[in-house]
């Protein structure tokens, strides 16, 4: 589910960059180069991406945290239901669960690649944008 946020977080970010043409044209029509343009432009944006990726991993460690816990819950309170001499330790039934679910090194990486391709998403349309004549810019 959060891939799919931050999927929709970027797709803001390249409306909310398309909206600033106005602005842009502005700022080229008055002079400022196109990669101080595009370094403004880009700018706001990663900030953003910045602030939500790492609000994100921060919300993927806390779900997780009580995902896995309430996972452990269920699994220990089936294996004292079964209370047969055969059943899992609690200790060995923790160990598989934490086993099979991503550590927070892993949503950590995963939270850095999608910061990293939102970030040449939104430099690509930050320098595409910049290079534009200022009167197309301002026309729509």
């Amino acid at each position: 589910a959060l891939p799919i946020l931050r999927l929709f977080m970027l797709l803001f970010l390249l409306m909310y960059q398309a909206g600033q043409r106005r602005e842009l044209g502005v700022m080229r029509s008055l002079g400022k180069e196109p990669y101080r343009a595009a370094f403004y432009l880009a700018g706001s944006g990663l900030a953003v991406a910045c602030a939500g990726a790492i609000l994100g991993t921060i919300i993927s460690f806390v779900v997780l945290g009580r995902v896995q816990a309430g996972i452990l819950e269920s699994a220990i309170k089936g294996v004292d239901a079964a209370a047969g001499s055969a059943a899992m330790s609690r200790e060995a039934l923790a160990e598989m669960i934490r086993a099979g679910i991503p550590g927070a090194d892993a949503l950590a990486i995963l939270g850095a690649i999608q910061l990293g391709v939102m970030a040449v998403f939104i430099v690509i349309q930050a320098i595409s944008l910049a290079r534009k004549d200022p009167r197309e810019l301002m026309s729509n």
